[in-house]
């Protein structure tokens, strides 16, 4: 549907209140001649907003949902959000959104508290497109890697108006040659269904990849009544991942590393991680498994710094004194931490014995050992979201056949934070970063501040040469006649001692501007070398803050934050745990884009 106004004069409209337009696409102002905006305040420039939910009287009976099975076990990739009729949201997924607890402020770079600003529920909204229909309607999202796969949904329809009678309905699927939709043996559109009020569960099978395409369920008289929203899946994410094993460097080493390669092999990982977690995102994991990739410690030299001999566990190294802790990371950069945890070890060991060459693995190291970490920390795996190109991964002993202990930590490493905020835990982290940025970013204010000076200096100095120049010329000049005078007049200064001041202090100004002169390249070298330092010191700012923007925009990117424990997200610490949401899905796969793998055709 779309509208063309023509207006042979002036048009002109006089409104009340506020006026706002919406548009999904952009929206161009032209004119032959002057555009003028007035207004009694300043002209604001604001983001995005997602216009107000209206009503579109399409004139069909009934809608479709989509919700997978109980039984799901993260088989696929699913995302969907429930809202209520006035268009409020009730669940991302599974997730109560009463359990929703912060959200990501970009314009104040923090999280801000969804108690205190209840409008922020509504942000969860923008993930999700919207469907023209009467009653509030999000389209899920569906990411199917395995081509022939087929899923099983529920499909619950519904009365557009609550308590019409829904069962003289008819319910069908467009021709679709990329996904049949099977419902009691028929398919696309010649399924005939009839709704009784309950979920029926469906069937969608992946004939062949495509781009991003609808899947559409209509009516009887072809009217659209609901849509799945099956994301491009020509291309896959293929991220390799090695595996290390961690063992003591005792006569035992040899069976143990053996047992853990065969415990990984038999736990199934890596297909639970291509059929039940990462594959949700099209990332297709392939596990490098050879017994030469170990690192084998000896406990009495690691004691005391990141061994506990006396608990068999893991820790992490300190200072006694308390102070920071200083250590190589692996970008080869000085780090100061209050502690040096046992991923720096681990990792610097393995570039030790693994990457001598300077040839690094593409892809994410992921180490497996039968020793517990700490029982003070809580980690039963351990990684990293910042630097944003970080590859390492641990598994520790008490975790080793906890499934999601795996895509938990490898998500993190692909750029996924926690589901949930610790407040006093997270935000010293975060107002740190945010405080070092702007000291870098008023390092280089400075820096080119002093550049100016430096380049005006030089500007002087150059010109000054000149001056100096012309000044000796007319000292030159005063004293000529009387110097000529003197070589025949032996006596005459003596005679005339006014005169011999005057010469003197000639010759003195003389000297002076030769020095001068003489000075400036060396002063135009100062200045030039000043300006060197300060560009090298830019350069080398710029580089850190690069970084350090990344690592800020990791929080942005998982602007979301449920309750501890409170959903199925793989990111939360709950005891049961198989999803993602398509926000995740994109962050994932921009890292192993950027950083750890490959994208290819998906077959």
């Amino acid at each position: 549907m779309s509208k063309e106004t023509f207006i042979g004069g002036n048009l002109t409209e006089e409104i009340g209140g506020s006026y706002k337009i919406y548009v999904r696409e952009g929206y161009e102002v032209t004119s032959l001649h002057e555009v003028v905006y007035n207004a009694d305040e300043k002209i604001k420039h604001g983001i995005n907003e997602q216009a107000p939910f209206a009503e579109f009287n399409t004139g069909i009976d009934l809608y479709i949902e989509f919700e997978p099975l109980p039984t799901y076990d993260g088989e696929f990739g699913f995302d969907w959000l429930k809202v209520d009729n006035s268009d409020a949201p009730l669940k991302v997924q599974t997730d109560d959104i009463a359990n929703l607890e912060f959200v990501y402020d970009s314009s104040k770079q923090e999280y801000s508290s969804v108690s205190a600003t209840p409008n922020l529920k509504n942000e969860i909204k923008k993930e999700y497109k919207q469907f023209p229909l009467k009653v509030p309607y999000y389209i899920p999202w569906l990411n199917l890697m395995q081509i022939g796969q087929e899923i099983k949904l529920n499909m619950i329809c519904k009365p557009i108006d609550s308590g019409e009678d829904i069962t003289k309905e008819e319910v069908s699927f467009g021709k679709n040659e990329f996904y049949e939709v099977i419902i009691d043996g028929q398919k696309n559109e010649n399924i005939k269904y009839t709704p009784d009020g309950n979920p029926k569960e469906i069937t969608i099978k992946c004939i062949k990849p495509s781009k991003d395409i609808g899947i559409i369920a209509v009516d009887k008289n072809g009217k659209e009544i609901g849509k799945i929203a099956a994301i491009d899946n020509t291309k896959t994410f293929e991220l390799p991942v090695r595996l290390i094993c961690v063992v003591k460097d005792t006569v035992n080493k040899e069976t143990e590393i053996a047992q853990l390669i065969s415990d990984f092999k038999s736990e199934k990982i890596e297909d639970y991680l291509n059929k039940n977690s990462l594959n949700q995102a099209l990332i297709k994991t392939t596990v490098e498994i050879d017994s030469k990739y170990r690192i084998a410690f000896d406990e009495t030299a690691w004691s005391g710094t990141f061994y506990d001999k006396t608990n068999n566990w893991f820790t992490n190294r300190k200072n006694s004194d308390g102070s920071k802790v200083k250590y190589i990371d692996d970008n080869g950069e000085e780090i100061e931490h209050i502690y040096e945890h046992i991923l720096d070890k681990f990792l610097r060991d393995y570039k030790t014995a693994f990457e001598a060459d300077g040839k690094e693995f593409k892809g994410i190291l992921l180490f497996i050992t039968n020793i517990d970490k700490d029982k003070n920390d809580n980690e039963g795996g351990v990684s990293r979201t910042k630097p944003v190109n970080f590859r390492e991964a641990i598994v520790f002993g008490s975790n080793l056949k906890d499934k999601s202990s795996y895509s938990h930590e490898i998500a993190h490493a692909l750029g996924l934070e926690h589901y949930f905020w610790r407040d006093a835990e997270y935000k010293k982290s975060l107002d740190e970063l945010k405080q070092n940025i702007k000291s870098n970013e008023d390092a280089i204010i400075k820096n080119n501040e002093n550049i100016k000076i430096c380049n005006n200096n030089i500007k002087i100095f150059k010109e000054n040469e000149k001056i100096y120049a012309g000044n000796m010329k007319i000292f030159q000049n005063n004293i000529k006649e009387y110097e000529s005078y003197q070589k025949t007049h032996p006596n005459y200064y003596k005679e005339n001692p006014k005169v011999a001041s005057f010469v003197k202090e000639q010759k003195e100004k003389i000297r002076k501007a030769q020095e001068d002169i003489q000075n400036t390249p060396e002063n135009i070298k100062k200045e030039e070398t000043k300006i060197s330092e300060y560009v090298k010191a830019n350069e080398n700012i710029e580089k850190l803050l690069i970084k350090q923007k990344n690592n800020l925009n990791v929080y942005k990117e998982n602007k979301i934050k449920f309750k501890e424990k409170s959903t199925l997200n793989i990111m939360d610490y709950s005891s049961t745990v198989n999803l993602f949401t398509n926000w995740q899905w994109k962050i994932m796969q921009n890292d192993v884009k950027s950083y750890y793998g490959t994208i290819t055709e998906n077959k």
